[in-house]
């Protein structure tokens, strides 16, 4: 094979290998943004003015929240390679944290954790579907 059709090749499965990943990373490494954060609008676009905290005065900070390096670590406990996290440990936090009236006070508050548990979430989802 001609280093031409070795570099075409590379550059295919390079290509095919990587548009997968782009589908979970929270990141904007691809061309239309952090899958996450795109998701999180939508979910929350879905559940319209029912639910205005939500949808209106954090939405902004909870899609963030899903998103990026630090809270993709954080969502995972600390391994970003793991498919999975401590969604149980999140919604036993985020209940104490709702309790106590702590709901987006930044890292940590109530509406973090819930968007740890989103971010969670999504990855299962679009694991499933890019499998």
């Amino acid at each position: 094979m001609s280093i031409n059709k070795r570099i075409v090749v590379i550059i295919f499965f390079y290509v095919l290998l990587a548009t997968n990943g782009w589908g979970w990373w929270s990141v904007p490494i691809n061309l239309s943004g952090s899958t996450h954060h795109r998701l999180t609008d939508d979910a929350q676009n879905l559940i319209g003015s029912d639910y205005p905290d939500v949808t209106n005065k954090f939405g902004g900070n909870i899609s963030d929240w899903t998103s990026g390096t630090t809270d993709d670590a954080r969502a995972h406990a600390g391994d970003i390679l793991a498919n999975g996290g401590p969604i149980d440990d999140w919604w036993d936090r985020a209940l104490e944290k709702y309790q106590s009236f702590n709901f987006a006070s930044g890292d940590w508050s109530a509406y973090y954790y819930i968007a740890l548990m989103m971010h969670l979430t999504e990855d299962q989802a679009v694991t499933g579907t890019c499998l």
